[in-house]
């Protein structure tokens, strides 16, 4: 209200907003100063992210297009427009927008991650690999976050071999190994961020179980299920892994509690019921993986 001819005053109100969560008086103000100033890309670009948040995602393209013909030199502009054709399903558009985020700031290892993401959307797995490894490289914080990505997409891989009808067995034995056991490496490089990451301690369960280490699964599933207790995805991958060691009673246990905690998904009945109609076979064996430090 002092000075309206200053467009700073305009984004430091807004971002005060921002700061309180409160980005429908943030995306009023935004509204008010890009009325006043239609030719700043600045303006236009908080103007899209305040829609963003706020889902409303017509205004938002709108004013994100806006930014981007105002500037050709501004990775986070494009990065913003990229976020937001991504959240509409334009997929292929959102690829477009990161890739030239990327091309912008190279070493941006949250462009790059999320380039990775909606490369996986569009179905290009082994592109999204390789952005996300470059993602988990760059970063200096939050890799955790990072290597989590990496070891999902090296999941979603093994997924895509394993339905391969065209490989032969011999080579869609060696591919399996090859993906799940690069997942748990990735997976341990989240967790050794973060040993109580539950989400890599999950995924790495994941891993293990695939790549038939039932026992490394078991405890990872155990780690996850203890980290966050109200997940009960954590509790349904325990219990997968008990079904794996033959544990009947640790299977049904991990599965009612799982029910417990979502009753409405039916995938917890059904693993309830099929507990419940195993045969207990106690495993005596333990098996030991292959990478020392999937042992962390």
């Amino acid at each position: 209200s002092a000075d309206l001819e200053q467009k700073e005053y305009f984004l430091h109100l807004a971002n005060l907003y921002g700061l309180k969560e409160d980005y429908q008086t943030g995306l009023q103000i935004l509204k008010a100063a890009t009325d006043k100033f239609p030719k700043d890309y600045e303006l236009q670009d908080a103007l899209s992210v305040y829609a963003y948040y706020l889902k409303d995602y017509e205004l938002a393209k709108e004013a994100s297009d806006q930014a981007v013909s105002l500037t050709s030199e501004e990775a986070e502009v494009y990065y913003h427009q990229g976020k937001i054709y991504g959240a509409m399903g334009d997929y292929d558009q959102a690829v477009q927008s990161l890739k030239f985020a990327t091309y912008l700031k190279k070493k941006n290892a949250r462009y790059q991650h999320d380039l990775a993401v909606y490369l996986f959307k569009q179905g290009k797995i082994d592109e999204a690999i390789e952005q996300a490894k470059k993602a988990a490289k760059l970063a200096s914080s939050k890799k955790e976050e990072y290597y989590v990505t990496l070891g999902v997409l090296y999941l979603k891989k093994w997924e895509q071999i394993y339905q391969d009808k065209n490989m032969s067995a011999e080579e869609k034995k060696k591919e399996l190994a090859n993906y799940s056991k690069s997942a748990f490496r990735a997976f341990n490089d989240a967790v050794d961020e973060e040993s109580k990451y539950p989400r890599a301690q999950y995924y790495r369960s994941m891993a293990y179980y695939l790549y038939g280490y039932f026992i490394s699964a078991n405890q990872t599933a155990e780690k996850a299920a203890k980290y966050d207790p109200k997940n009960p995805l954590y509790h349904y991958q325990l219990g997968i892994t008990c079904m794996g060691l033959g544990d009947k009673e640790g299977a049904l246990k991990a599965f009612e509690r799982a029910y417990q905690l979502d009753p409405n998904q039916a995938l917890y009945q059904d693993a309830i019921k099929k507990a419940q109609q195993m045969q207990a076979t106690p495993q005596n064996k333990e098996a030991k993986p292959e990478d020392e430090e999937a042992k962390k």
